[in-house]
């Protein structure tokens, strides 16, 4: 079914880890054993980091939290909610790879490949954006958001406080949309406004 690619993403760092979590009894463990990443130190750092990034990173997940919270609040599934925080989400995946498109200018990188992987991101979020179904479109855009975040993660030229932080991001991000499906599956649809 995968062919050649399934022994590179069964090789992949992040596979393992994934792995490992789910099969570990003592989830706990990982975070010092989980080198390949770097996550646990990552984390570690991630409030050693400059306050103006962390506080406006935060700040920023408020948008996406906004419209699950409402409709949870409201108890109707506002599809057009729903479709403001992909717009978020959307923008959001754009400038991640600015910043990976600004780190390689910065740098004075000739990289092909490392240029044509930052503007992945803002190409997945059009996509996005045109998908009709927001739902299939939340999915692709987790995915792009997952992958954007792996990246960055394993990118040792960003400082480990960048990389905590990004973990922490990426996942209340997700965690956000998962709401959103929620609400859609769990409450009628109806126009809250």
């Amino acid at each position: 079914m995968f062919g050649i690619y399934r022994p590179c993403v069964l090789q992949s760092p992040f596979f393992t880890d994934v792995v490992r979590l789910i099969t570990t009894e003592n989830p706990q463990s990982l975070l010092s054993s989980s080198r390949s990443l770097g996550t646990g130190e990552d984390m570690k750092k991630l409030f050693s980091s400059p306050k103006p990034p962390l506080v406006l990173g935060i700040g920023g997940i408020i948008p996406f939290y906004a419209p699950p919270l409402y409709m949870m609040h409201s108890g109707i599934f506002d599809p057009s909610l729903a479709g403001i925080q992909l717009a978020y989400g959307a923008s959001i995946l754009s400038f991640l790879g600015g910043v990976r498109w600004g780190t390689l200018v910065q740098e004075g990188s000739s990289d092909w490949i490392g240029y044509t992987i930052s503007v992945g991101p803002s190409l997945v979020a059009w996509i996005c954006l045109l998908i009709p179904s927001t739902s299939f479109a939340n999915l692709i855009f987790v995915g792009g958001l997952g992958s954007t975040a792996y990246l960055d993660i394993t990118q040792s030229s960003y400082p480990s406080w960048f990389r905590g932080l990004r973990i922490l991001l990426t996942t209340l991000a997700i965690v956000s949309v998962f709401l959103t499906s929620i609400c859609s599956i769990r409450f009628t649809t109806g126009d809250s406004f």
